[in-house]
């Protein structure tokens, strides 16, 4: 039975009413994963019985990963989806489900700074929670990257500066899956925007920078309840974790 260790994150009172939140599920941490420890404990197997979609990478960084319906993929250096086995391990990925998102509707010309200011800003708790999307339907203009498998002992935010391939892809049908996390947890996870995107007959993955929709359909939750699956590996264990600053995971995963 694989130990763990579970940091929770709860973020309302009381227990009781905690009970029937939803919840976001992290394996690793974007520190530790942006230090090139890229060894992991945690399978795919684990992650998809905590929830449907999800994003992140696999074993040895070896490209982007989105899990979709239960289903999990991984992009390689083309954008080519590759279907992945459940005993495949992740030292990062955020998984959740959908289970009473607060917005659910149609939306044209929708981008991530729009569903910051309109949405999260406007319509719900503002930026200090999680938030899960969806996005299905038609996109105009999506800036995404892949990346090729990482190199052991050079930081994955320098290995992805020199190595990323950029795509810009155009009038595409798909679905983007992504988070936005509280900035003041960037040593845990991703600040702001993650977003993966995967096109409709899931043949192509890829990690997403900025996007612009034709009419799609919005999904959205808030999540108080956000729990941390630390990896059982020596790698973690006997390692060490260096400080990285916001603007270098903010500009690794957002392109900012």
């Amino acid at each position: 039975m694989l130990k763990r260790v579970l940091l929770t994150f709860i973020l309302i009172f009381p227990l009781v009413i905690l009970a029937h939140n939803n919840q976001v599920y992290q394996a690793g941490t974007i520190t530790a994963l942006t230090n090139g420890q890229y060894d992991a404990s945690i399978t795919l197997k684990e992650l998809e019985k905590k929830g449907k979609f999800g994003l992140g990478t696999i074993d040895g960084a070896k490209g982007e990963m989105i899990i979709f319906d239960g289903k999990a993929y991984l992009s390689d250096i083309t954008g080519q989806a590759v279907p992945l086995k459940d005993n495949i391990t992740v030292p990062f990925a955020d998984v959740f489900s959908f289970k009473k998102p607060n917005i659910n509707t149609d939306y044209e010309n929708l981008s991530s700074e729009k569903i910051l200011d309109d949405i999260i800003n406007k319509k719900l708790s503002g930026p200090n929670y999680f938030y899960i999307f969806k996005i299905t339907g038609k996109f105009s203009n999506i800036h995404a990257r892949t990346i090729p498998p990482a190199k052991k002992g050079i930081l994955l935010s320098d290995w992805i500066k020199d190595n990323q391939k950029f795509h810009d892809l155009k009038n595409v049908e798909g679905t983007l899956i992504g988070i936005y996390s509280p900035k003041y947890l960037s040593t845990i996870t991703v600040p702001g925007f993650h977003l993966h995107f995967i096109n409709k007959n899931k043949s192509e993955v890829y990690h997403v920078y900025s996007f612009d929709t034709k009419k799609v359909n919005l999904e959205v939750e808030k999540i108080n309840d956000f729990t941390i699956m630390l990896p059982n590996t020596k790698e973690y264990k006997d390692g060490k974790i260096n400080d990285i600053s916001h603007n270098t995971i903010s500009k690794m995963e957002e392109s900012k």
